[in-house]
């Protein structure tokens, strides 16, 4: 499969999962008819959840390119 049709896949996927998801909170409301405040401690603790997995996500990608260069170092003579 090319990197084109991976990417357009994704894309599709993703979009079509954005809506199904943005569906589903609007029917929870809907049913559960939060106070505004309620709402608002909600976001705020997605949002929080939202900052650590991306704080995550760059830190492991910073180790993973780091260990990936000391290997890259250990088997290539010119870079020592």
């Amino acid at each position: 499969m090319s990197n084109k049709l991976k990417a357009a896949t994704f894309v599709a996927l993703y979009t079509v999962g954005l809506v199904v998801a943005i569906g589903a909170v609007q029917l929870i409301l809907n049913y559960l008819q939060p106070t505004l405040a309620e709402v608002g401690v909600g976001f705020a603790v997605l949002m929080l959840a939202y900052a650590m997995k991306m704080m995550y996500d760059l830190r492991l990608g910073q180790l993973e390119s780091r260990d990936r260069l000391n290997e890259i170092a250990k088997t290539n003579s010119t870079l020592k």
